[in-house]
């Protein structure tokens, strides 16, 4: 009974293109920060593509936020329930009150942080203090092959998980 089981479990794997025998790694599941200014926006959708194409759970702020929900409590049990925060970096970001509660709240719940700093934003001393070793990746946005340059985020993210 047992062999027939582990027989369809290993074919239904091998129907999905998974290999039986490979340990399963656990991927870490992730929550976006970012300013929702076009631009920013537009890419943190295709940054958010670019890691569900990989099998990682990404959380952005319009997965499921129904009208009449406290959007603070929202974003405080996503940035609680994900592994990885995410921030995108520019100087609107840092005027934006829920951002910053966001990267503080991230912050306090010591979560691993990956920042991706937009073109020639400034960063604030505080950031830099806390996350400036960390903070190794620039997008630009006025680059000439974008897809390459979402891609080097894509890339620097990976090797964190």
């Amino acid at each position: 009974n047992s062999i027939r089981h582990y027989r369809i479990l290993r074919d239904h794997m091998r129907k999905q293109g998974l290999d039986v025998y490979q340990k399963e790694r656990q991927l870490p599941s992730v929550f976006i920060s970012y300013r929702r200014v076009d631009e920013q926006k537009k890419f943190a959708k295709k940054f958010v593509e670019q890691l569900r194409k990989q099998n990682i759970t990404v959380w952005i702020d319009d997965d499921g936020i129904a009208a009449g929900e406290r959007l603070d409590e929202i974003l405080a049990e996503n940035i609680i329930k994900h592994d990885i925060f995410v921030c995108v970096l520019s100087d609107k970001y840092f005027e934006s009150d829920f951002c910053q509660s966001e990267l503080d709240f991230a912050h306090n719940l010591k979560k691993k942080v990956f920042p991706i700093k937009w073109n020639d934003s400034t960063l604030p001393p505080a950031f830099i203090f806390n996350y400036g070793h960390i903070c190794r990746h620039t997008y630009n946005p006025q680059a000439e092959n974008l897809d390459a340059e979402l891609q080097k985020c894509v890339d620097e993210f990976m090797k964190i998980v």
